[in-house]
């Protein structure tokens, strides 16, 4: 399993970099062995993706430490079909707390830190998931990054 991160060049996505002071606007998880990706996507909400393919450019991350991949599965399995958490993006830039609005919604780095969560894995110390932009995400100690792919080299 890997996290994902976008670099990707639309414009609600330059607000998000800009925001977060990152160059990470999109955050995901790869289950590489069964080549399948999870994402909340704008307009779509959490979706599962076969043999993903990437757009833009992306920066992939393996996981170390200690995790119960199978409770990680069974959390984003669960997820499946629920909506995307447009207040809590736009609470990005305007930085207020977690909104009752929120419940039962995603957004991407939510999604990736909650489920790394529930399998025993919290990837920053004195953080919600609610907090976590994708550039965040990148700074955990139990991050590391492998590669750069783009939509040039064909993954």
């Amino acid at each position: 399993m890997k996290v994902v991160l976008y670099k990707s060049p639309g414009f609600i996505s330059q607000l998000i970099r800009w925001q977060t002071r990152s160059v990470y606007s999109h955050a995901s998880l790869w289950f590489v062995s069964r080549n399948l990706l999870c994402e909340s996507q704008y307009g779509k909400g959490i979706i599962f993706v076969d043999n993903p393919t990437f757009t833009c450019e992306v920066d992939v991350f393996r996981i170390s430490g200690d995790f119960d991949y199978a409770k990680i599965l069974e959390f984003i399995e669960a997820q499946k079909g629920k909506k995307y958490d447009y207040s809590s993006v736009c609470r990005f830039i305007s930085r207020r707390q977690e909104s009752r609005k929120s419940k039962g919604k995603w957004f991407c780095s939510e999604l990736v830190f909650a489920a790394l969560q529930k399998g025993g894995l919290k990837l920053l110390e004195r953080c919600e998931p609610w907090e976590v932009s994708p550039g965040l995400l990148s700074m955990s100690p139990f991050l590391v990054y492998e590669k750069t792919l783009n939509s040039n080299n064909g993954s």
